[in-house]
């Protein structure tokens, strides 16, 4: 499922579902997880503390790890990000008992990352006491890597490879030889520590964007 498909289901499967009690919400997120393709991540959010850093999460589903050691959200490494793109929202959330569906566009750690992030409230007592936190990854760029490190005529073929030329079609463009080509390729990939040229193009591509 994309997002858009496994949000919808999600939300059916909440509206139609008395989730009033923790063993109710942890079946919920069992059949959810059979849908958590590549890019999704599934939690439960402890919100019972009155302390938004004590909310503790409950990690069912992780195919994106960036979370570092997330036992609560004061133990998370990355505190600007929880203040400014979690906590908000999970307050949100809790104190108006409301559906939460965004499109994220956050610096993770460091990482550039696109995401959607669906929150779902769990009451109990007319208090809501879970949040049932699903997001799917759509972008994401490592740390910026160091381009200055590469020289002209390297950042120009992966320029050119990032516009679909392939490795041939760049040395004809450039009037150089294809074994030129190839061999300022595999500088490219140790300088940049990629494992293959996609990656490499990935990285130069995400860096101009985050600049």
């Amino acid at each position: 499922m994309d997002a858009v498909q496994l949000f919808r289901h999600a939300l059916e499967q909440w509206e139609n579902r008395n989730l009033g009690d923790r063993q109710q919400v942890y079946a919920l997120t069992k059949e959810l997880e059979a849908h958590c393709t590549t890019g999704t991540n599934l939690y439960v959010i402890d919100m019972q503390p009155d302390d938004p850093l004590s909310f503790r999460s409950d990690t069912l589903v992780e195919n994106v790890d960036l979370k570092g050691d997330q036992s609560s959200l004061g133990s998370y490494p990355d505190q600007e990000y929880v203040k400014r793109d979690v906590i908000p929202f999970y307050l949100d959330v809790k104190e108006n008992g409301r559906v939460s569906w965004l499109r994220m566009k956050s610096v993770i750690q460091g990482h550039y990352a696109v995401y959607d992030r669906l929150l779902l409230p769990i009451e109990e007592h007319g208090k809501v006491r879970w949040t049932l936190s699903i997001t799917k990854t759509r972008v994401l760029v490592p740390p910026k890597p160091n381009l200055r490190q590469l020289t002209d005529r390297q950042q120009d073929i992966l320029f050119l490879l990032s516009q679909g030329l392939s490795s041939k079609e760049t040395a004809q463009r450039m009037g150089i030889s294809h074994r030129t080509v190839e061999h300022q390729i595999s500088a490219v990939k140790r300088k940049l520590g990629t494992k293959n040229v996609t990656q490499a193009v990935a990285l130069f591509v995400g860096s101009a964007l985050i600049e």
